[in-house]
């Protein structure tokens, strides 16, 4: 979760360097958004599906120190 192909720009939802306790994870803005879409979307069907994927992990957490690219989860 966080932003996609689809997003107009590249982010996570803890982007604090170093944060392994995760105590700045939050929704951004434009995801609040959404989530106001799909709750609309909702009430008029109730039965929609719906999945939510990450897709990559905050950069500090990653060797390349990039939301893209050939870096690898940081084990320390």
């Amino acid at each position: 979760m966080g932003s996609c192909d689809f997003s107009s720009r590249l982010y996570s939802y803890d982007d604090v360097e170093g944060d392994v306790s995760l105590d700045h994870f939050a929704l951004v803005e434009e995801d609040i958004l959404k989530i106001r879409h799909i709750k609309e979307a909702q009430k008029l069907n109730p039965d929609i599906k719906l999945f939510a994927s990450p897709w990559t992990a905050p950069k500090w957490m990653k060797t390349n120190n990039q939301f893209f690219g050939q870096g690898s989860l940081r084990t320390e």
